[in-house]
């Protein structure tokens, strides 16, 4: 398994999938499986995907990156109906969004929903309220900064470039590389 993504970023992806179902045989757990759906997709496979994404969620319903796996294959294969309403499921099951990074997390599974579908001032409601959620979270601000480049709102995106350069300079002098 610890083979499985160096294989796959040399562009060996069958041997990649192999790899992962390899370890699956050994012990079939929701993260081989959720890895397994996630190359699946990104070769094309979404049948395989979703009964991926399905085998990981018998094992562990509380997982929410086995529902954000299935919204995706259902979004790729022309299926917005049904992945919104695996979003909307995921919505139901509150108590997987308890901590602030939690409910960030929705909040980026609903940001990139809303920019596949177009609807980038929607987008952007969900990154602000992810900012707010985590406010020293690079990639949410990363997040925040592509919808507001969908939206041309080149200040913003200047803003939170700033912002997000400020927090990785917020370091000890002696971590701080800027501080010389």
């Amino acid at each position: 398994f610890a083979r499985a993504q160096p294989l796959w970023f040399r562009g060996m992806r069958d041997a990649s999938i192999d790899d992962v179902t390899r370890a699956i045989e050994l012990n079939p757990t929701d993260r081989v499986y959720l890895d397994r759906s996630e190359g699946y997709v990104r070769k094309g496979d979404c049948d395989r995907a979703i009964a991926d994404a399905e085998r990981c969620l018998a094992i562990n319903p509380d997982e929410a990156f086995c529902y954000e796996m299935r919204a995706w294959c259902y979004w790729e294969t022309g299926r917005r109906d049904e992945a919104v309403a695996v979003l909307r499921e995921l919505d139901q099951r509150g108590e997987l969004w308890v901590s602030n990074t939690g409910k960030a997390r929705r909040q980026k599974i609903w940001i990139n929903h809303y920019r596949k579908t177009g609807e980038f001032e929607k987008a952007l409601e969900e990154a602000n309220r992810a900012v707010e959620l985590v406010p020293r979270r690079v990639s949410v601000l990363e997040q925040r900064t592509q919808v507001h480049r969908l939206l041309g709102g080149e200040d913003a995106i200047q803003e939170d470039c700033d912002r997000m350069i400020a927090m990785k300079t917020d370091l000890p002098d002696e971590l701080n590389l800027r501080a010389s």
